[in-house]
């Protein structure tokens, strides 16, 4: 029975906790296999070294960037849902709109 060509050449070379790299049968390339703390799913991308210690710094920067990343703006705070609280609210009768006059 052959293997899948997606298959790990060798084992999942772990760096630290959440940052790991591994190869599969077809590349040459490391792939880098990194936490996202904001999301909290791995992100897959491929280092584009062939060396394993250098694949490992890069995995090292990509963690770092994910972690600097911002996150996302909640569904709360986000323009359209205010604004529905507030027609909902105006609606009801909560908020009254100064018409002039």
């Amino acid at each position: 029975m052959s293997q899948s060509k997606h298959a790990l050449k060798g084992d999942i070379i772990t760096i630290r906790r959440g940052v790991a790299i591994c190869q599969t049968q077809v590349s040459l390339f490391w792939m880098a296999r990194v936490l996202d703390p904001n999301t909290k799913k791995y992100v897959v991308r491929s280092t584009k070294e062939t060396a394993r210690l250098k694949a490992g710094e890069v995995a090292e920067e990509l963690a770092v960037e994910l972690a600097d990343a911002k996150k996302a703006i909640p569904k709360e705070l986000g323009f359209n849902h205010q604004t529905s609280i507030q027609r909902t609210l105006r609606l009801s009768g909560g908020i009254r709109r100064n018409l002039g006059g």
